[in-house]
């Protein structure tokens, strides 16, 4: 019940405040018309709105699973990337890896954008300590991604990136999910190249559909600002 009052009273105060603000500029450049103001305000508004997350999350399970099977990827200190096609479009909202065994130390979880071998910074980076989470050896860790959450289309494809401090971590791996009807593809890399001990690590990707893609979003929402702007070259000129 909490979280459902918070879906709805968010997005009213974040409307709130962004309608003070617009009635403002159209003080300040001297919108008289109530007709372009209500136009102006309504396509910028639905351009902020549509970047919060809706009330009804639609969260499904894409890519991937885990087989509980005797495969493991041994971490050492290396930089491991697994690379995955998104199979639905959506908000990435949480990826699922089984710990297989692991150490006192904190391990980075990272998103890329593009696939292996990775060569670009991470859209995300979160490091955690597993004993503190109360986790033990053979228990599935699940990362929810902070919001806002990054939207991949149907068959664009990312990167999961993950490293230890110190060794004797290890996650549970596939031989391959490559027979999966599902899987969309993907493929694991370490150090920057190709691993040969492991096709892919075991893992799960959850989407959030509900999700609006940004960059439809950036255009509402500029739309509006350049139109506030023409209302006000026009007013001048006059």
């Amino acid at each position: 019940m909490a979280s459902d009052i918070g879906a709805v009273l968010v997005p009213t105060a974040v409307w709130l405040i962004f309608k003070t603000i617009i009635k403002y500029l159209a003080g300040n450049i001297m919108i008289t018309s109530g007709l372009w103001h209500k136009s102006i305000l309504t396509v910028c508004g639905i351009g902020l709105l549509a970047l919060v997350h809706t009330a009804d999350a639609a969260i499904v399970r894409d890519q991937g699973r885990i087989f509980s099977t005797d495969g493991e990827v041994d971490l050492g200190t290396d930089f491991f990337s697994q690379s995955i096609t998104a199979g639905i479009s959506g908000g990435l909202a949480a990826i699922e890896i089984q710990i297989n065994s692991f150490v006192v130390s904190r391990t980075e979880f990272s998103i890329y954008n593009g696939g292996n071998p990775v060569t670009t910074p991470p859209l995300i980076s979160e490091t955690f300590d597993f004993p503190a989470l109360g986790l033990t050896n053979g228990d599935v860790f699940r990362w929810e991604l902070p919001t806002p959450l990054i939207y991949f289309t149907e068959g664009e494809v990312f990167s999961f990136g993950f490293q230890a401090e110190v060794a004797g971590q290890r996650f549970a791996a596939n031989d391959s999910n490559e027979w999966l009807e599902d899987y969309a593809g993907g493929e694991l890399f370490k150090n920057g190249a190709l691993s040969t001990e492991n096709d892919d690590v075991a893992f799960i990707t959850y989407v959030d559909t509900s999700i609006v893609p940004i960059p439809p979003v950036i255009w509402l929402f500029g739309s509006g600002l350049l139109g506030l702007a023409g209302i006000a070259r026009r007013k001048k000129a006059a």
